[in-house]
């Protein structure tokens, strides 16, 4: 809802006997309590995101763990803890800067400064994510090389690992769009509008 539509649905309430005007303390705290929304919203859309990771990870390491202890399945969950960790440990301080965001400023740079920590918390999970990926397929071609030598195995895995970092970053790219989008384009409204106050 722009700022527009907020006055006619204010005035509409109003009744149309009353004519409501809107100062520039009102639109701004108006804007002020979108832009508090919009990163109370951000922080528990990660708090989300890492609460999907953990039992993924426990589930996987239990399991893998279930089937014997060997020196090769301690190092593959390890590797999986260090993959996950940093995904978790990447959306843990996304969600920690955004909490530490000053508010003692004027409303414009605290809109510029959320937008600035919203678009790097995004860049930040897309490389958390592609890097996911690119090392769980390195972990990959190493058991092919292992296995197998430098044979087949070793070409497709590197070809297959290859295609799927690239399927990563594509589909990263939109996940993190659908994510986050929402979010900067309302912060994006809200510093517009207060532009043209």
């Amino acid at each position: 809802m722009d700022l527009d539509q907020l006055k006619q649905c204010w005035r509409r309430e109003a009744g149309a006997e009353m004519h409501v005007a809107l100062d520039a303390g009102t639109v701004s705290q108006w804007i002020e309590a979108r832009a508090k929304d919009v990163n109370r919203d951000v922080r528990q859309r990660l708090q989300r995101e890492v609460a999907n990771y953990i039992p993924m990870l426990l589930v996987l390491s239990v399991m893998m763990l279930m089937q014997g202890v060997s020196l090769t399945r301690v190092l593959f969950v390890a590797g999986l803890n260090l993959a996950v960790g940093a995904i978790v440990a990447t959306l843990w301080h996304s969600e920690r800067r955004l909490t530490g965001l000053p508010l003692d400023r004027s409303l414009h740079e605290v809109l510029e400064d959320l937008l600035v920590r919203v678009d790097a918390a995004s860049r930040a999970y897309e490389v958390a994510y592609v890097g996911f990926f690119a090392s769980a397929m390195i972990a990959m071609a190493a058991t092919a090389w292992w296995q197998a030598g430098l044979g087949v195995w070793f070409t497709a895995a590197l070809v297959g690992g290859g295609l799927a970092v690239l399927w990563a970053r594509r589909s990263g790219h939109a996940y993190v769009g659908r994510m986050f989008g929402p979010y900067r384009s309302e912060l994006a409204d809200c510093l517009r509008e207060l532009d043209r106050l």
